[in-house]
């Protein structure tokens, strides 16, 4: 098979006809020139501005994150736990796996998320952010109404009273530093 200037293979129009061969000699050659690495599992943390967060009894604190080709993917998740929950006092900043690139990135959105509070049901979308002041961590800030000029961060009181089962899980992709 004929290779792109990028070394994909690709079938040539002489070539017999083999859907799935060629599908899979594609996906091999991308596989190859571009690797994903395994998903590595790491423990988040939830800082604040303030008063960092005490998440309490049986709180959840799941991540992974792969790193490929100048790019981190991180997926995670963290329940407020059932008992010895406070919110703490300012806004909530989230650790990430792989420092980020911030001259590249800063104050740019990197992703998103979602927050859950349990008493009343509610959520939010907030877009994730790279905070300046660092590149180990991320800022979640939301909107309450379109077209808006300023975003409100995600923090102990905001948007609510963070407590007992609250969860927020995310999604962010970033260029390492």
């Amino acid at each position: 098979m004929p290779t792109t200037p990028n070394g994909l293979v690709y079938p040539a129009l002489s070539d017999a006809p083999n859907g799935p061969g060629a599908v899979q000699a594609l996906a091999e050659s991308i596989e190859a020139k571009y690797p994903l690495g395994p998903w590595t599992a790491y423990t988040p943390a939830l800082t604040a501005s303030g008063t960092n967060p005490t998440l309490g009894t049986a709180a959840v604190q799941l991540g992974r994150y792969r790193e490929s080709s100048g790019l981190v993917l991180c997926q995670g998740k963290i329940v407020f736990g059932s008992a010895g929950v406070a919110a703490g006092a300012g806004n909530y900043r989230v650790g990430l796996p792989v420092p980020a690139n911030i001259a590249a990135w800063a104050d740019r959105r990197i992703g998103h998320a979602t927050i859950y509070q349990v008493s009343s049901g509610n959520q939010a979308e907030p877009f994730a952010t790279l905070d300046a002041a660092g590149g180990g961590f991320f800022t979640l800030a939301y909107l309450t109404a379109l077209p808006a000029s300023n975003a409100i961060p995600v923090g102990a009181a905001a948007p609510w009273a963070w407590a007992v089962g609250d969860t927020l899980w995310w999604n962010v992709a970033y260029e390492p530093a």
